[in-house]
């Protein structure tokens, strides 16, 4: 959100799903302890969200999270691919005849490339350590940098920071990664709401 409106929130975001498809994807936004501001979920058919103090459940085909207002560019397996570490996915070569992303010297010794036959196409700036620290999508405005535990061998992020150029920005914390020892269930997986919720679309004009 804006800095003038900017609020703390804690996220839980859980999948059974493997390294290259995590649908379906569950997450629950929580304003307190208990108190749930939203619950979604990315499946196949697009993503839903359900908002308890509307009674509505919204729904995009083909959407991410821009669609419900929030400063988010991805979708929720978009994220589910940074939050875990998993850049290839979003940042190679979607196929085997894309051409090789042009490179250019960047700032602290790292390397800036274009990508443009990827999930996520822009500039990418990866460290010395081959680990990506910055990536732009130019035609829309938005940047994000990926800040790494200091002194640790772990490659997945510690935090995600994401802007606009017209000044909406959200920071994401990883405080916690865990794997189970068993499956969640379809149970687990479902989006539950009350008996009667209206179905809306998701346009982002709310």
């Amino acid at each position: 959100s804006g800095k003038a409106d900017s609020q703390r929130v804690t996220v839980y975001f859980w999948a059974n799903g493997d390294r290259e498809n995590p649908l379906p994807l569950r997450l629950d936004i929580l304003m307190g302890p208990g108190s749930v501001m939203a619950s979604a979920r990315e499946d196949s058919r697009g993503l839903f969200i359900y908002v308890p103090r509307e009674e509505l459940v919204y729904h995009a085909e083909d959407s991410g999270l821009l669609a419900f207002d929030l400063p988010v560019p991805f979708s929720l397996a978009d994220l589910s691919f940074l939050v875990t570490g998993r850049f290839a996915n979003l940042f190679a070569a979607g196929n085997d005849t894309a051409s090789t992303p042009r490179a250019e010297q960047g700032e602290d010794g790292g390397t800036v490339y274009t990508i443009t036959d990827a999930r996520l196409n822009g500039l990418l700036t990866l460290g010395p350590d081959g680990l990506p620290r910055a990536w732009t999508d130019g035609a829309h405005g938005w940047t994000l940098n990926v800040e790494y535990w200091p002194d640790s061998t772990r490659t997945t992020p510690r935090k995600l920071y994401i802007k606009h150029a017209e000044g909406r920005e959200a920071t994401l914390i990883v405080r916690d990664l865990a794997f189970p020892a068993s499956s969640f269930t379809t149970r687990q997986l479902e989006l539950a709401v009350p008996a009667g919720t209206r179905l809306a679309p998701l346009d982002g004009n709310r």
